[in-house]
């Protein structure tokens, strides 16, 4: 269905984007997928509450879950990908002000993260992901506040 839509230019004021169909068409399944996932992360967070798993302990398994991915697909990366065109350099690629950033970002993340599984804790599942749905507008609003690209009012 999305193969065969003409592309689509998007244009900014640094980039230029070209978004065909079976690009869009990725993207959806890959957006579709992430809301199925992160839905089943709460319903078996909430069973793992019911079973009386301590949090901390859901928590460090999430942790070291994440660590163990991350060290795999950056040892892939860096040793096996055909791809990888730039020498590992640590104060090139990881002691920059962007990655400061992103980390100090990612470390922010994990309050969030937190309050959601005392929200589970507390609440049905169900209304958590009702609750959650309403980041959308927040980040719609946030965007029109924060960012020169304003978003379309529609879109609200």
């Amino acid at each position: 269905i999305f193969c065969n839509i003409r592309e689509k230019s998007i244009s900014d004021a640094c980039t230029t984007v070209t978004i065909d169909g079976c690009s869009r068409l990725k993207g959806i399944f890959v957006a579709i997928f992430c809301a199925f996932s992160i839905s089943a992360g709460i319903v078996l967070n909430k069973k793992l509450l019911e079973q009386k798993v301590r949090q901390s302990v859901i928590m460090f398994h999430f942790i070291l879950t994440t660590t163990f991915m991350l060290i795999i697909t950056q040892t892939y990366y860096w040793v096996f990908s055909k791809t990888n065109h730039r020498k590992f350099n640590i104060k090139e690629i990881y002691l920059t002000e962007n990655f400061i950033y992103a980390t100090i970002l990612a470390t922010l993340q994990l309050i969030p993260m937190v309050l959601t599984q005392k929200s589970i804790k507390r609440e049905h599942p169900s209304i958590v992901t009702v609750v959650q749905a309403s980041e959308i507008l927040f980040s719609l609003i946030l965007q029109n506040i924060f960012l020169a690209k304003k978003s379309n009012g529609l879109a609200i």
